[in-house]
């Protein structure tokens, strides 16, 4: 519940599950389950706790003596798909947490009077079951049920956004096939995952796959340079040449005539034709129809002209 994603690793390829498991932990989930039937579940569980931040627990559990197999292998939990209460009994006698799987309402009431921790509603991916997962959630509001099978980072985020305590991955995440390059592509889906379900489990984005390989093995990805400081990688800018330089100055106005024979519309007038009037004042003699015709009996504009 506390870290909202689960890694089951299915049809395992034994020389493979301590790299498959750390490349778990380095895309950034934290709890992941081992095949009970692996011939070296015990050494693989005692490497993965000495070599990973990992939480591993044994799955694929269906009968009560393989509970055994969890103890020996000093896991701290059981996945099981079923909802046995024999099983559940003999894992809760060990002191085990528990994950049972169970389908219908009253599977998921005899897990959950059985004693197990957490229910798992399998497979909730495998036929679109969002709704029917969101009508389980209506009928048990105060149980924590986790979502397993074909769940994948498609419907993860909804299942979670539905109230899923967590979402339960497996091969969406493993491959299938013995290849070399299988670490690096499990990681990748796993940050891939993380990401898409971060705002739904209310956790801060992680840091990309590129820079997770980019980071030093023992060094965390090293954050971008803030906004106002250069590159590591790129030459600071020279310093403006500019700096400290006073602007031009502005152009001085245009000067303000201080006779009024010097103004732009002293000489459009003649006043040796314009006959005097009254003392200091000669008015204008221009007129001009506004509508453009040649009747003197339109309006007219009168323009006088002041010394």
């Amino acid at each position: 519940m506390e870290h909202g994603l689960v890694a089951v690793i299915d049809a395992p390829i034994e020389e493979r599950i301590v790299e498959w498991g750390l490349a778990v932990s380095k895309g950034g989930i934290s709890v992941l389950g081992i095949p009970v039937t692996l011939s070296n579940v015990t050494e693989v569980v005692a490497e993965l706790d000495d070599h990973g931040d990992l939480i591993v627990g044994i799955s694929g559990v269906v009968d009560a003596s393989q509970v055994a197999v969890a103890v020996a292998a000093g896991a701290e939990l059981v996945i099981t798909p079923i909802n046995d209460p024999e099983v559940i009994a003999a894992a809760k006698s060990r002191g085990l947490t528990v994950i049972a799987g169970a389908l219908t309402p009253n599977e998921i009431h005899v897990a959950l009077r059985a004693g197990a921790d957490l229910v798992s509603v399998h497979p909730a991916g495998a036929f679109g079951g969002e709704r029917y997962f969101e009508s389980i959630r209506r009928t048990f509001p105060k149980v924590p049920l986790l979502v397993s099978g074909s769940i994948d980072v498609e419907n993860a985020p909804s299942f979670l956004e539905l109230g899923a305590a967590a979402a339960m991955v497996d091969r969406s995440i493993f491959p299938e096939d013995n290849d070399p390059s299988a670490s690096q592509i499990i990681t990748m889906r796993t940050v891939a995952l993380t990401e898409v379900c971060a705002d739904a489990l209310g956790t801060p984005a992680r840091v990309s796959f590129t820079d997770l390989e980019s980071a030093p093995p023992s060094q965390p990805a090293p954050p971008p340079p803030p906004p106002s400081q250069p590159s590591p990688s790129q030459p600071a800018p020279p310093p403006s040449t500019t700096k400290g330089v006073a602007p031009p100055p502005p152009p001085p106005p245009p000067p303000v005539p201080d006779d009024a024979s010097e103004s732009s519309i002293a000489g459009l007038f003649d006043e040796e034709e314009i006959p005097p009037d009254d003392e200091g004042s000669q008015p204008l003699v221009a007129e001009a129809p506004l509508d453009g015709s040649l009747d003197p009996g339109s309006d007219m504009i009168a323009i006088e002209k002041t010394e």
